[in-house]
């Protein structure tokens, strides 16, 4: 699929160029040769150009392909046990409890005027600060959109 693809790109280069020489081969029967010899000579270095591209760009493709990386498996799920209500026999700590992923954090600046109502208290957020949902948008183009 690669070489077929260099191929096209350089078969495409390679017609323009001929076209080009086709232009200006007609000023080689000046130096009383005839066009036709000197339009077939130059072609077919052209073509041998070609080739060596076309081989040329292929390998340097292939070498910067990179194979997808393996996916890495997640770690495996630690229980969590409750505590009994006698307390905690065994004299081990606890199994920590998973992290909870983080609240986004108000956003700081706060405008004074006709805001719209927005949860948690805050009066008034800015156009271009991040929506207090947590999509990572900015709040003019979440839900600011339809007071906006």
């Amino acid at each position: 699929m690669v070489m077929l693809q260099m191929i096209d790109k350089a078969w495409k280069n390679h017609l323009y160029d001929l076209d080009h020489l086709k232009k200006a081969i007609f000023l080689r029967s000046y130096a009383q040769k005839d066009p036709k010899v000197e339009y077939q000579k130059e072609s077919f270095r052209y073509f041998e150009a070609l080739l060596g591209r076309v081989r040329e760009q292929t390998v340097e493709y292939i070498f910067r392909v990179e194979a997808p990386k393996a996916p890495v498996a997640p770690p495996p799920a630690v229980a969590v046990h409750p505590q009994s209500p006698g307390g905690d026999t065994s004299g081990e700590d606890p199994m920590p409890e998973e992290p909870r992923p983080a609240r986004p954090a108000a956003p700081k600046s706060i405008l004074s005027g006709g805001g719209a109502a927005v949860p948690n208290g805050i009066q008034s957020i800015g156009r271009n600060d991040p929506c207090y949902c947590g999509s990572g948008k900015k709040y003019k183009k979440c839900h600011g959109a339809d007071s906006l």
